[in-house]
């Protein structure tokens, strides 16, 4: 059962084209009878290698001290929950209560830190492919 987990984890990667498609004598035709040249801009790949910059460590600092905390906070605000479900005394049953309320609320506010830093992150990116501006001659 791992190995098939683990096969269906892997699969994307393995799968993945390394080389790109032939122009016109693959599946596909040749892209200037779609498009043609003189409306196009030239496009030039952006090198794919990953620069990290301050937002996406940042972001991805929130993402892991977030998902910390709201992990931690859940866990107290469960054990709380569960005490207040087996007190019988109404004082430290109010108060119990009191307690989860309290963390299930700082773990709302962590899940909200969290989405923050995967908005960051993701925002971190550019777009890897820029246009230029001359357009491609045509032949």
């Amino acid at each position: 059962m791992k190995r098939l987990i683990i096969f269906i984890l892997l699969l994307p990667m393995i799968a993945t084209a390394q080389d790109p498609l032939p122009d016109g004598d693959g599946l596909f035709p040749d892209s200037t009878l779609l498009f043609p040249a003189d409306t196009m801009l030239a496009l030039r790949a952006v090198d794919p290698q990953l620069e990290w910059n301050r937002q996406r460590l940042l972001g991805m600092g929130m993402l892991l001290v977030f998902g910390g905390l709201a992990y931690t906070f859940h866990q107290e605000a469960e054990v709380n929950y569960t005490a207040y479900l087996r007190s019988g005394d109404f004082e430290e049953m109010d108060r119990l209560f009191q307690e989860s309320e309290r963390y299930d609320r700082l773990t709302g506010w962590s899940y909200v830190g969290v989405e923050l830093g995967f908005i960051l992150t993701v925002m971190s990116f550019d777009t890897p492919w820029r246009s230029t501006k001359e357009e491609v001659q045509t032949e």
